[in-house]
């Protein structure tokens, strides 16, 4: 196994480049038929599954799909990405005057089979099916935007290319649905009736509240640079969320104005904007100012980049012990967490837009800023030191966790980047060290609830921790609301061989 070094993609180039062809790929079925961004993890399986089953030149005249298994594969089978489609209805699952077909959206094929993906563009339910009749000239009936979620945080698929995975799918020796040859073949007849028209039609007056809050919230677009915002509809609000930034980083001294120095790497920055919301709509608009931590030179603008942060087995211990010995927990949050790290290097900026300087000045750093590839270690190392001076210790398993031991009360602080907990066996204790941390941090408190991702609940009966939002949220955007539910997480079905074991072991020397 040939490891690359960290930040080097170059070293990669090969998987790089396949992840590259995958999402751009990805991007075309979507385009060209217009479909929403929410159908992007099908068409990158989809994606994936014609490229193992197409020519490459590292093997001429053969496939991935075909160097995997050994079998040659077949494309007969394959129809255009997001196709009109229509899957037959079996006869145990409807009446004699049903329709024995319902129309679908061609979304992907099974990785295990010559089956067909379909989805139902009014229910959003997916399908398997081989019995399908496909027009391949025209997507479904039902208005494809029904299917676009509105658009507060677009996802860009550059956020994606790294979590490609260069899939092989096993193929089974099934018989697919033949060719057709003929666009009348593979097209069932349409029959068009208008019986009123639909420009009179209203929606009902109970769903006005829903379609005004739709309408804003798609109306409402997050800006992708500074000039987007500043020219946008909503430019007022995104201006006074520029100036609290600035009047947040002037007040933490985060940079001094310096003449341009020669022969020094001047890196750039990059707003960030971000509309938050509330159940009742838009509550903030937020803007944030990151350097572009990719144009730093490592041995010149950093050198370490590391930083600790809480693991997951402390976190259970010490809810556990809390639970076995009635400990008071406290959850916190420190705002803009990173702007307090100090740096060590010497880090030159170009001053960012909304700030006017002259051609030779640039923005010398002298605290953390977010974007940095150092400003986790920097963040780190500032509460660290902190917390030490005020007596705690770190552990030695863990060194994102501290313990003090004051007048015989216990005190123990737990760090997952800029969420901590505070566990203690006395109230006044407890209060006592979060007074210390305001005093030196902007923090916010609030009730232990859901801590990095877990759910707790404490009751009199003890501390409960899920992820029921989480798998929720997994299950609904795989569309496997009604999928059938297993008592056991293997296979039921799966006959286990007996395993002889050998006599004696080889005799192989340890290395």
């Amino acid at each position: 196994v040939e490891r690359t070094a960290p930040y080097t993609p170059q070293q990669n180039s090969r998987v790089e480049r396949d992840n590259r062809t995958i999402v751009e790929m990805a991007r075309s079925m979507l385009l060209s038929r217009k479909l929403p961004r929410n159908l992007w993890a099908e068409a990158v399986n989809t994606s994936v599954y014609i490229l193992n089953r197409t020519g490459t030149r590292q093997a001429p005249g053969s496939t991935p799909f075909e160097i995997w298994t050994g079998k040659k594969p077949t494309l007969n089978h394959v129809r255009i990405f997001g196709s009109e489609a229509y899957m037959l209805t079996p006869s145990v699952k409807r009446d004699k005057l049903d329709p024995k077909s319902k129309p679908m959206m061609l979304v992907g094929y099974d990785g295990n089979s010559s089956n067909y993906r379909l989805m139902d563009p009014k229910t959003k339910k997916i399908f398997v099916s081989r019995d399908v009749l496909f027009n391949e000239d025209r997507i479904t009936d039902n208005d494809v935007q029904d299917l676009v979620m509105p658009r507060v945080f677009p996802m860009e698929f550059d956020d994606i290319e790294e979590t490609v995975d260069s899939l092989t799918e096993e193929e089974d020796g099934g018989d697919s649905i033949p060719s057709e040859t003929t666009p009348s073949q593979s097209s069932p007849q349409r029959h068009d009736h208008n019986l009123r028209d639909r420009k009179n039609i209203k929606p009902p007056m109970r769903y006005n509240n829903y379609c005004a809050m739709a309408f804003y919230m798609e109306s409402v677009e997050t800006p992708m640079t500074y000039s987007e915002a500043i020219d946008s509809n909503d430019s007022d609000k995104w201006k006074i969320a520029i100036n609290e930034e600035l009047d947040a980083l002037h007040k933490n001294e985060t940079w001094k104005i310096v003449k341009k120095p020669e022969n020094k790497n001047i890196i750039q920055s990059k707003w960030v904007f971000k509309i938050k919301e509330n159940p009742n709509g838009i509550s903030r608009y937020k803007a944030r100012l990151c350097a572009k931590g990719f144009s730093q030179e490592q041995g010149i603008d950093y050198t370490e980049t590391f930083s600790p942060t809480a693991r997951y087995d402390t976190i259970r211990i010490l809810l556990s012990l809390a639970a076995q010995m009635d400990w008071k927990i406290v959850q916190f949050d420190v705002k803009t967490a990173f702007l307090y790290g100090v740096l060590e290097e010497d880090i030159y900026m170009a001053a960012p837009e909304g700030i006017h300087v002259s051609s030779n000045e640039v923005c010398k750093l002298q605290k953390s800023l977010y974007g940095l590839k150092q400003s986790s270690r920097c963040w780190n190392a500032k509460f660290t030191a902190f917390v030490k001076k005020i007596g705690f210790d770190q552990l030695v398993s863990d060194s994102s966790a501290y313990i003090r031991m004051h007048n015989g009360i216990k005190v123990i602080i737990l760090l997952y980047v800029d969420d901590g907990l505070l566990f203690s066996t006395d109230d006044n204790e407890l209060y006592s060290v979060l007074s210390d941390l305001k005093s030196m941090f902007e923090i916010t408190t609030d009730t232990l609830s859901c801590y990095v991702g877990i759910e707790i609940q404490r009751n009199r009966e003890g501390i409960f921790i899920h992820q029921s939002n989480y798998i929720e949220k997994i299950i609904k955007r795989f569309h496997l609301e009604d999928a059938k539910t297993l008592s056991v997480p293997a296979d039921p079905n799966v006959t286990i061989e007996p395993h002889e074991k050998p006599t004696s072991e080889p005799n192989i020397p340890y290395r």
